[in-house]
């Protein structure tokens, strides 16, 4: 698992909830980082094809995995530090993915990862990707991410975040 800047991680995680682990938007969006149906399907915690029924998945308890010892959308919301590291893990994919497309390659600048990284959180690496004008259902536009990710970069430390993603975890 790559340590992203902790700047990307605060940044959205109080953009999405003001850093309110239990909020639950009027769409669905659960926890602190407002995670949806389908993304928490793509990193384990809820069964394969679940998703299908959007985000109403996370209310049947029977729709979980168990991953991380969370069985139900009660558990998911107490629990800071499986989001945390849901988190973790979605930004992990969601960077594979950019690496894939061809989007993130050795050159680009940290800066332009993490603007990457924050508008995949809210469009999806794929729609990220292609165009950064999408926005979502509240018509918050991927360029609004990209920037807000952008800005979390200090330039200290140099993170090497080009080379992550590019493995099979």
């Amino acid at each position: 698992m790559q340590n992203y800047s902790a700047s990307l991680k605060d940044a959205l995680l109080f953009r999405e909830s003001s850093n309110d682990y239990s909020k639950v938007n009027d769409l669905g969006y659960s926890g602190g980082y407002q995670f949806g149906a389908q993304a928490l399907e793509t990193i384990g915690y809820l069964k394969k094809g679940t998703s299908g029924a959007g985000n109403k998945a996370l209310d049947d308890p029977a729709n979980w995995t168990g991953k991380g010892g969370v069985t139900s959308k009660a558990e998911f919301l107490a629990n800071q530090q499986v989001q945390d590291t849901a988190f973790q893990e979605n930004t992990d994919f969601n960077l594979k993915v950019l690496r894939n497309r061809g989007v993130v390659t050795d050159d680009t600048s940290q800066q332009d990862i993490l603007g990457y990284l924050a508008a995949s959180h809210v469009l999806g690496a794929t729609q990220a990707s292609t165009d950064l004008s999408a926005t979502d259902a509240y018509g918050t536009s991927g360029q609004e991410y990209f920037d807000l990710g952008a800005a979390t970069f200090s330039g200290a430390g140099g993170l090497s975040l080009a080379k992550a993603g590019s493995s099979d975890n």
